[in-house]
């Protein structure tokens, strides 16, 4: 939905009048998440509190009972933009972020986003066939980014769930028809992917997120400083 605020009250009117036992019920759980561009409310987490005050008042009048709030696994996921005088109410259907594939259980200090990673892979034009190599690769977020990019792996196979798999018009036997024709154009290619790094501690991290990966026939961690690192004979890709 969407709709004009100049107020708090605009907001909570707004929010209440959405027919929200159509997406949940009083016993399911809700999180609100507010973003603001706006001169008529200053802070986006008292704008939540507004919102989530509407849907809870709504059902506590129709059914005597309310959802809960859930900030970390809730059945629906709220988003509010509010930009100006308009308001936009959207649901989220991905649940935690995209970015959080699924591989990674532990990481060292100033881990790079899974998605930087895999953009980087794709900027240097890698064609997949040559040899890659992360000299300084931390985790190992690059060099396993570059193997799910190989093998044609879809980045959110290693993922708990998703948002839209607890809504009410989930359609499981059509995202399982989905899920499975995306398994069938993995690529059997093995590429050589090297990474790098000097410490035997996060060496040992990137090898347990490569296995957490499946990428272990493709994804090689040695633990070696950059000056001492045997880089394949081949002509190859350098990412640091």
């Amino acid at each position: 939905d969407s709709f004009g605020v100049r107020s708090a009250e605009d907001l909570y009117r707004g929010m209440g009048r959405i027919r929200w036992e159509e997406f949940i019920t009083p016993q399911d759980t809700l999180s609100i998440r507010c973003t603001l561009n706006t001169p008529h409310l200053d802070h986006s987490q008292f704008a939540a509190q507004k919102a989530k005050d509407a849907i809870v008042d709504r059902f506590r009048e129709k059914y005597g009972q309310r959802p809960s709030v859930d900030v970390e696994d809730p059945t629906l996921r709220i988003q509010l933009h509010i930009n100006g005088d308009q308001c936009q109410v959207s649901l989220d259907s991905s649940g935690t972020s995209l970015h959080e594939r699924g591989y990674r259980t532990d990481t060292g200090s100033a881990p790079i986003n899974e998605v930087l990673a895999a953009g980087m892979v794709q900027l240097t034009g890698w064609d997949r066939l040559r040899p890659l190599v992360d000299p300084m690769c931390g985790s190992g977020t690059i060099a396993i980014e570059a193997g799910l990019f190989a093998g044609n792996i879809p980045p959110g196979i290693f993922r708990k769930g998703f948002g839209f798999q607890r809504w009410n018009d989930y359609n499981e036997d059509l995202y399982g028809t989905i899920h499975d024709s995306v398994l069938g154009r993995i690529s059997e290619e093995e590429p050589v992917i090297i990474a790098g790094e000097r410490s035997r501690t996060i060496a040992d991290l990137a090898r347990t997120n490569v296995a957490n990966a499946q990428l272990d026939d493709s994804v090689e961690v040695r633990h070696t400083p950059f000056e001492d690192l045997e880089p394949p004979t081949a002509k190859g890709i350098l990412i640091i």
